[in-house]
């Protein structure tokens, strides 16, 4: 017997199964995260802005060191023009502290007058002063005189004389400190001041102005008495400009005061 065979069954064809693909992602930012990136660029650009401003106040500072070595310097400058202004002041009181020690009061028998030191060759020191205060003993044969001041006196000699200049020359052997010549002419106006002994009151000083430059004389302002005769008439610089010789006396005259160029003293005597 045959079996009995099934009929194979028709198959099913089945639709093909789709292919397995990922799904889309949809990607999403946080929050956290936009907010971290925003105070990111915030502070980026802070930093930006102080950079630049530091870069800035770099620059002004440097500016500003510029300006005060420029103003350094100015002021510097300035006060060395002011010093030399300062240094070319009349300062009566430093010019008869610088001279003191080099003027004396001359006794010359029953007169007296005054003498100061001027550089010369030679030992010891020689003075000038005025023919008229040593006449009297000159004349009668005397060379014999003495000088003192601030406590000091000498013996000295009259070494020349010359009548016509009214001036003496003086010597002492000992070393004294000398006085400048000026070098300079005269100007009218310039400040002067006198250093004498007037009355036997040695060290007196007195200022003025040359009022005008005579043929022969120095005419100035400064007052001057008995006894300041032969003491010198000294400049801004305490430098010797003249010798006081004499004043207009009378009715009504002030001021009127006369003294010898230092030129002459230099021309006539071994001194300067």
């Amino acid at each position: 017997m045959r079996p009995d065979f099934q009929q194979p069954a028709t198959p099913t064809v089945l639709p093909p199964a789709p292919l397995d693909r990922p799904a889309k992602r949809r990607w999403t930012v946080s929050p956290a995260v936009v907010s971290a990136v925003a105070t990111w660029a915030i502070v980026a650009g802070v930093l930006v802005q102080e950079r630049h401003e530091i870069d800035r106040l770099r620059l002004d500072a440097a500016d500003a060191t510029r300006t005060i070595d420029e103003r350094v310097a100015v002021v510097a400058a300035s006060q060395v023009s002011l010093q030399g202004e300062i240094d070319g002041l009349f300062d009566p009181s430093e010019i008869v502290s610088g001279a003191r020690s080099s003027v004396f009061t001359l006794i010359a028998g029953p007169f007296q007058g005054s003498a100061f030191v001027l550089p010369a060759d030679g030992e010891g020191s020689t003075l000038i002063t005025n023919f008229h205060v040593v006449r009297a003993v000159w004349s009668s044969g005397v060379r014999r005189v003495v000088v003192r001041a601030e406590g000091r006196s000498y013996n000295a000699s009259i070494a020349h004389v010359n009548a016509e200049a009214d001036l003496a020359v003086v010597e002492v052997d000992a070393d004294l400190r000398a006085l400048r010549p000026a070098e300079a002419s005269l100007e009218v106006g310039e400040p002067v001041v006198v250093v004498g002994s007037p009355y036997g009151f040695g060290g007196t000083a007195s200022t003025g102005i040359v009022s005008a430059v005579r043929n022969r004389y120095v005419q100035f302002s400064a007052p001057v008495s008995p006894g300041s005769s032969g003491g010198p008439v000294l400049d801004a610089q305490g430098r010797v400009v003249a010798v006081t010789a004499e004043k207009v006396l009378g009715r009504g005259a002030e001021g009127l005061s006369f003294a010898i160029p230092i030129e002459t003293v230099c021309r006539l005597t071994a001194a300067c």
